[in-house]
């Protein structure tokens, strides 16, 4: 059995390879049913399924949970406070993990008078402790720092249970929290809450193309990008009503901005006019079509949106193929991919988007501190934004150079911070915000010259299959 990481790159790599040409899934179904898969059990799959769900987790938790926007001029908390709960709530009016909760009861005697009404369970006193939110401050620490392991494997290969914890080597007599994670329940609460996902998750936030100022109420020659999310209320099932209204109506423009005049209460609406050229990157990536050149344009200036749904097509992806490993049925398997159709016209932001899952799975490989340290890497391309920082270690060795940069870089994915933009050369870059007390360090970095950094060989060296024992 390969190590987490070594099965992350393998997986990363299968699904880009399956992606490669222009997007067609017809041809993608054929393919997964003439046996592309065949090379990888269930096992495998449900290692990446976690890994997908660190993904998501990570890069949407705090636009979930501890969001704020200026509205204005005064700072608006924005973020759903009560995730769990609200889940938990749902959770005991639905029976869909009766039978696993059953089995889990039966197979593991500690955890047979447990009642099951969460994602996850604390095992020791200190996590029992915790408030709800204090535990999932733990899952967080845990994907972003690699301190999960444990993984529990079913007969039919599926991954149970899997057990994550926390560590601070800096301070001493560190009491360690360790919780269990209910990996098929916590990976619906992920789906349900972090995915932006209009028929399952909670769609935090909307953007979209328009030639129609709102402010102005006219008709422009030139294009308008609008971002909109709930204005005020952080009551999910508020904001997900609200915003199903918004994504079901923007289709008719017409009717869509009658409606936001008149609810201009319940939303917050960010309208820029689109001044920048795009000509260079379409030409680059063979865009030609209209609505490609729009999909696009969204791609570029809603990094975050576009993202989020790249995370949630993989997952639900993932999903349908250990299912038709498990029940062989190549119709189901054929339906379900159907729901992925219309996204065959993301196929050049699906290609730039791979570079995300390769970056977490970098990021576990620095955190991973049962490993080796990783030694000569090379951060050709990086820049740094603040010159302030770069006067702080011009004067020191080389590797001190490197030292900030890879701390940049794990810090901004470890808290979702990771957009894209045009250079002077209108070249697409990645840009890697580590904020702390609003306090920003950037670092930056162009997509062919981050394709590289995470291709290192140097990573994968001395990576042994090994569990850890928590």
């Amino acid at each position: 059995m390969d190590h987490y990481i070594i099965n992350n790159k393998k997986l990363i790599q299968k699904y880009e390879d399956l992606y490669k040409e222009k997007l067609c899934f017809e041809n993608i179904k054929e393919k997964i049913l003439h046996g592309y898969f065949d090379d990888i059990n269930i096992e495998s799959l449900s290692r990446f399924r976690i890994f997908l769900d660190t993904c998501l987790f990570l890069f949407s938790n705090e636009k979930i949970h501890h969001h704020k926007e200026i509205i204005n001029g005064i700072e608006v908390e924005k973020g759903f406070r009560d995730t769990v709960a609200y889940y938990s709530k749902e959770f005991n009016k639905n029976h869909e993990f009766d039978n696993y909760i059953n089995f889990i009861k039966n197979e593991f005697l500690e955890l047979s008078s447990i009642d099951i009404d969460k994602p996850f369970i604390p095992i020791n006193e200190i996590a029992k402790k915790l408030t709800l939110r204090e535990q999932l401050e733990v899952i967080r620490n845990a994907f972003a720092h690699m301190q999960h392991g444990n993984y529990i494997i079913s007969l039919n290969g599926k991954i149970s249970i899997y057990a994550l914890y926390n560590k601070d080597n800096t301070i001493k007599n560190y009491k360690i929290p360790q919780l269990i994670i209910l990996e098929p329940i916590f990976h619906d609460y992920i789906k349900k809450f972090y995915s932006n996902n209009i028929d399952i998750g909670i769609v935090y936030k909307d953007s979209f193309l328009s030639n129609y100022s709102n402010e102005e109420k006219i008709l422009k020659d030139y294009l308008i990008f609008y971002k909109i999310s709930t204005s005020k209320d952080t009551k999910i099932f508020k904001s997900k009503e609200k915003m199903k209204k918004i994504i079901l109506l923007k289709e008719e423009a017409e009717s869509f901005f009658c409606f936001l005049k008149k609810n201009e209460k319940d939303y917050h609406i960010d309208e820029k006019n689109i001044l920048q050229k795009f000509e260079k990157f379409f030409l680059k990536n063979k865009i030609k079509k209209i609505d490609e050149k729009f999909y696009n344009i969204k791609f570029l200036l809603d990094f975050q949106t576009e993202l989020s749904n790249f995370l949630f097509h993989f997952i639900e992806l993932n999903d349908f193929i250990i299912e038709y490993k498990l029940l062989n049925n190549k119709e189901v398997l054929k339906d379900r991919i159907n729901t992925l159709k219309e996204d065959e016209i993301l196929y050049i932001p699906f290609k730039y988007m791979f570079l995300y899952l390769k970056a977490i799975n970098i990021l576990n490989r620095l955190e991973d501190d049962e490993l080796e340290k990783v030694n000569n890497i090379n951060i050709e391309g990086f820049k740094i934004k603040e010159f302030k920082e770069l006067i702080k270690y011009i004067t020191k060795p080389k590797r001190a150079k490197k030292a900030y940069i890879l701390e940049r870089f794990r810090n901004s994915l470890a808290h979702g911070n990771i957009e894209v933009e045009f250079d002077l050369k209108e070249e697409l870059q990645f840009i890697f915000k580590d904020i702390h007390k609003r306090k920003i360090k950037t670092i930056k970095i162009k997509a062919e010259d981050l394709e590289r950094f995470l291709s290192q060989e140097n990573f994968f060296e001395n990576i042994k299959p090994k569990f850890k024992i928590l």
